[in-house]
């Protein structure tokens, strides 16, 4: 992903990359809004993520509207299978 510059969505959700405030004007709201369109277009990584991930991980994808909601999702339910393989070592 970083081949392809798409790091920044797996790092914060695409919309928080644009603020539309309430001081804006009709003509910065409406740049602000097809700018946020633009960013969901350009949100490939969630396709590239589903390319790789297993099919019988999937399951924990299907509800992310986002790259970033993906590898939030898919680290906490690693991360609670690696404490809990952890546990079963000791």
């Amino acid at each position: 992903m970083d081949e392809q510059d798409l790091l920044k969505f797996i790092e914060q959700p695409y919309t928080s990359m644009v603020t539309i405030s309430e001081r804006d004007d009709t003509t910065q709201r409406e740049a602000r809004v097809k700018q946020l369109e633009q960013l969901k277009k350009l949100d490939k990584c969630k396709n590239i993520i589903a390319n790789r991930v297993a099919d019988s991980h999937l399951e924990y994808m299907k509800d992310c509207a986002t790259s970033f909601d993906v590898i939030s999702n898919l680290r906490s339910v690693f991360a609670r299978k690696s404490v809990m393989a952890k546990l079963q070592v000791q």
